[in-house]
C-alpha cells in the first residue's frame, strides 16, 4: 500500500477535527507542490474530519474550485457539502456554478452534491 495513503488513513483515525488539524489539512490540500494524489487525499481527509460550518475548510475548498485539475475541483465539492450548514446559500451557489464544469467528472459529481445540499 501506499505509504501517503497509510499517512492520511492513520490522520482520519486519530482527528477529532480541531482548528489545528484542519488547517493543516487544508493547507496540505492547497500546497500546490504536492502531486494531485496528495492534494485530492487531502480533500478527502478534510471532508471527513473538519467540523461543520469550519471557514477554513470552506476557504480551502472554494479555493480548489478553481483549481485546473478537475479530480481536485470534484473533491472540493465534497468539502463544500459537507463543511456547510444548513440553508448556507453560498455552498448552494459553488455547488450550482460547477454544474457547467468543463469536465465530465466534475459535473457528475455537482449533480451529486445538488442533490444532497439541497436536502441541508
Amino acid at each position: 500500500a501506499d505509504v501517503r495513503e497509510e499517512v492520511f488513513q492513520a490522520l482520519e483515525s486519530v482527528c477529532l477535527g480541531s482548528a489545528a488539524e484542519v488547517e493543516a489539512i487544508a493547507e496540505a490540500a492547497a500546497d500546490t507542490t504536492a502531486s494531485r494524489q496528495v492534494r485530492c487525499r487531502a480533500l478527502q481527509c478534510l471532508s471527513r474530519m473538519a467540523p461543520s460550518g469550519s471557514s477554513v475548510a470552506m476557504k480551502c475548498a472554494i479555493d480548489t474550485l478553481s483549481s485546473n485539475i478537475p479530480l481536485l475541483r470534484a473533491e472540493a465539492l465534497g468539502v463544500v457539502v459537507r463543511i456547510a450548514e444548513p440553508g448556507d446559500t453560498t455552498a448552494k451557489a459553488l455547488v450550482a456554478a460547477r454544474l457547467g464544469d468543463s469536465d465530465q467528472e466534475v459535473c457528475r459529481r455537482a449533480m451529486e452534491a445538488c442533490e444532497t445540499i439541497a436536502e441541508h
